[in-house]
């Protein structure tokens, strides 16, 4: 079965590509995607009938690939570009002959317009019919339109014969563009192909504007460093999106392939993780999202008033997994399923206020704080913790950033039942609530002595009630569930924790330490490998997700607990880059360093946001700004 990992992937959002490494888009995943939909699933390159033996690829940008090929005496090298609304591809044959030959280039097409959703789940959909347009082939169906050109086109005498005979066969709507070219002995001959995808409504834009951060960076002594922070800020501007309400507002789309939008808790941590290096991007992300905080009750798309979303798209879409019980999903193209975005959003809007964004841009979105500040206060249950309770096939089966139905267990495998209180929810509402409450203060406005007593509370709540031992020490639990049970299992939720203001300084140094009881070498396990669900190749129950491990770093930087434990989760990190090409991926496997290079999860999205970020917190960590 081909995985993610086996696929060459290429972004410039909101367009990415998943091919073949031969470059071919032939079937299961590949396919070039334009907002959430596939608008090419098959682009395969044909030299007199045949397909050339794949060679070599190199991906050298995000954005950018190359695909050698070969066949007896002819050469073939494509070089392949995203841009927003698709990609252009340039290629090149050169002959080996001795003697001239004339050669035929087709390029065999087919669209799906499948949603992604539908791709991840291996559904089928029917194919979109090509009409021939003077430059090459058309595909439309409903709002969306996709036009194929290739440069230097010829349409043969047998065009008419050729289009009846692809609309006819089994597979149906596919179409074929092409061109005969004659080759002297070691002549390059060339031609270009572009594909572009319209629409006429969309939920995120190309960005028109530079990218949203300094490019001054500091230069790293470490060389490892430095290589991963050049790639990652690379990554990071593949995935740079713009608000369609407001073009000038720009965030970062959580990842490719199948979280290139906006979303709340990833693009928020990815925002602050970068706000070293300018407050924009923060105030683009902010604003997007005050833009469509929650205004009514709506349990479908599980929307209240102040809340922040938790993803948007450009439609409803039908998911194979995820559900509580792994029973599917549909989600509202704008859906609030999040428990953690809302206090994410005040605590950005704090830390971007004390980085320096505007006193205009800050009081601009004042109300949507004082909104925001209302639905944490609000929706704490009656023993006083931030909690979520999923619903049954209508939407997530966990609301924190670990969101598999698996994700909440106890240390004996058994699954947590809701309302879930996860500890790190608990530690951002502390942040949101202080945070908002200096915000307040700050701009003259009253509340704020209400939202710290609230934090305070909540506080000693948490000491009473989360702490749990095991054979090693005492540690926070991940969560408590329906009944109030401490969920005792050790997991890297804890790191969140750390500079927060949820804990003591000695707590803080007793979660450092057992950080290391997670470590794998290559970065924090999400639950640590005694549990009995423990599972090196899981999603949130034992992999090595790379945001998470800089989390903890962050932390353990603000709150100083253990420089020790600092450096040995960043070294974690930089030991794992390597093998990614300096493209940190979403997550890996948690097997020990010891027994070899890092990895790969066979789904893993790369180039990710807030795994990309997490290069600038490790800099931001280790004191390079």
């Amino acid at each position: 079965m081909t995985t993610l990992d086996d696929l060459v992937t290429l972004v410039r959002a909101p367009a990415f590509a998943l091919s073949e490494r031969s470059g071919d888009l032939t079937e299961g995943l590949c396919g070039l995607y334009v907002d959430d939909r596939r608008v090419l699933s098959r682009c395969v390159l044909e030299i007199d009938g045949a397909t050339p033996s794949p060679v070599l690829h190199q991906v050298p940008a995000a954005d950018t690939a190359t695909f050698l090929g070969a066949l007896p005496g002819l050469h073939v090298r494509r070089t392949r570009r995203m841009s927003g609304n698709g990609m252009a591809e340039t290629l090149e044959l050169t002959s080996g002959h001795e003697a001239p030959v004339e050669v035929s280039l087709t390029v065999r097409l087919a669209v799906d317009l499948a949603p992604v959703p539908a791709v991840k789940a291996g559904w089928t959909t029917e194919p979109v019919m090509p009409v021939a347009t003077k430059g090459g082939l058309r595909f439309e169906d409903g709002d969306v339109r996709v036009d194929v050109t290739l440069a230097g086109l010829v349409v043969s005498s047998d065009w008419a014969r050729v289009m009846s005979r692809a609309q006819s066969d089994e597979a149906g709507g596919s179409g074929v563009v092409g061109v005969r070219m004659a080759l002297s002995p070691g002549e390059i001959r060339a031609v270009d192909l572009r594909v572009v995808a319209t629409a006429s409504t969309r939920a995120v834009m190309v960005p028109v504007d530079t990218v949203p951060w300094s490019t001054s960076v500091p230069e790293s002594e470490q060389p490892r460093l430095a290589r991963l922070l050049a790639r990652s800020l690379a990554d990071l501007d593949a995935l740079r999106l713009a608000d369609p309400e407001a073009p000038g507002d720009q965030f970062v789309g959580a990842g490719t392939p199948w979280y290139l939008t906006l979303f709340g808790r990833d693009s928020l941590w990815t925002a602050r993780m970068l706000l070293p290096l300018g407050t924009d991007l923060a105030r683009g992300t902010l604003r997007a999202l005050a833009r469509r905080r929650g205004r009514r009750t709506d349990l479908g798309a599980a929307e209240e008033p102040g809340k922040i979303l938790h993803e948007l798209r450009g439609e409803e879409l039908a998911h194979g997994d995820g559900g509580v019980g792994s029973t599917g999903m549909v989600l509202p193209p704008v859906y609030y399923g999040s428990v953690d975005a809302t206090p994410l959003w005040v605590v950005l809007l704090h830390d971007a206020w004390r980085a320096g964004m505007a006193d205009g841009d800050v009081e601009d979105l004042i109300p949507a704080l004082e909104e925001a500040l209302s639905w944490i206060r609000g929706a704490l249950d009656d023993r006083g913790f931030l909690t979520y309770l999923g619903t049954a096939g209508a939407g997530l089966a966990n609301q924190g950033w670990k969101d598999s139905p698996t994700a909440v267990q106890f240390a004996d495998g058994r699954i947590a039942e809701g309302p879930i209180a996860l500890c790190e929810v608990q530690a951002y509402a502390v942040e949101a609530l202080r945070g908002g409450a200096d915000l307040l203060d700050a701009f003259g406005l009253p509340g704020g002595t209400g939202h710290r007593v609230a934090a305070d509370q909540l506080v000693e709540r948490f000491r009473r009630e989360f702490w749990v031992e095991d054979a090693s020490g005492r540690f926070p639990a991940i969560a408590l569930d329906g009944t109030g049970r401490p969920v005792d299992t050790l997991t890297s939720n804890i790191g969140h924790l750390l500079g927060t203001g949820l804990l003591t300084s000695d707590e803080e140094g007793r979660v450092a330490t057992r950080l290391l009881d997670l470590s794998s070498g290559y970065g924090l396990r999400t639950l640590v490998d005694t549990a009995t669900g423990y599972d090196p190749l899981s999603y949130h129950c034992g992999s090595v997700w790379t945001h998470d491990t800089a989390i903890a770093v962050l932390g353990l930087a603000r709150s100083g607990a253990s420089p020790a434990v600092l450096h040995e989760l960043c070294e974690g990190l930089l030991a794992a880059a390597p093998s990614f090409d300096w493209s940190l991926p979403e997550l890996y496997g948690g097997q020990p360093a010891a027994d070899g290079p890092p990895v790969p999860y066979p789904s893993s999205c790369r180039p990710q946001a807030w795994a990309a970020a997490s290069a600038v917190a490790l800099l931001t960590a280790l004191g390079g700004m």
